[in-house]
């Protein structure tokens, strides 16, 4: 008898975990939502990627060049280098650090909008019936 109780209150918590949902707004709306988060967190992750590998190549090659600087001859090699390494962390630091809080934000703004109860479309007046 304790396991039917138990499974039955799990089930109903299951389900009332998902009551709000039962409204949920149009097709089109939630469409629109969920392509309004893809581009956001696209938009962010691309910028925020660019960003970080210039920045994380210039850090990288100065880096490089204070390190390599005793020997002349070794500052362009170690720029290059240590360049290319900055780089590569520098743009996977950027998607993080830009992408991540823009994901976080545009999922909750996604989430509202799915949540959110649709709009029904305004009723239709008859043709030739007076405007209101």
């Amino acid at each position: 008898m304790k396991n039917k109780i138990v499974a039955g209150s799990l089930a109903l918590g299951i389900i009332g975990l998902g009551a709000g949902t039962a409204h949920a707004g149009t097709p089109e709306q939630n469409t629109q939502a969920m392509n309004t988060f893809s581009a956001t967190v696209g938009v962010a992750t691309t910028t925020g990627a660019l960003v970080g590998t210039g920045l994380g190549a210039v850090a990288g090659c100065i880096i490089g060049g204070v390190v390599t600087s005793p020997t002349v001859v070794f500052v362009p090699l170690g720029c290059l280098t240590t360049g290319a390494l900055g780089a590569s962390i520098g743009g996977v630091a950027g998607t993080l650090i830009v992408g991540g809080p823009t994901a976080v934000i545009a999922g909750v703004q996604m989430v509202e909008v799915l949540i959110a109860p649709a709009t029904p479309a305004p009723p239709m007046k008859a043709v030739g019936a007076p405007l209101t």
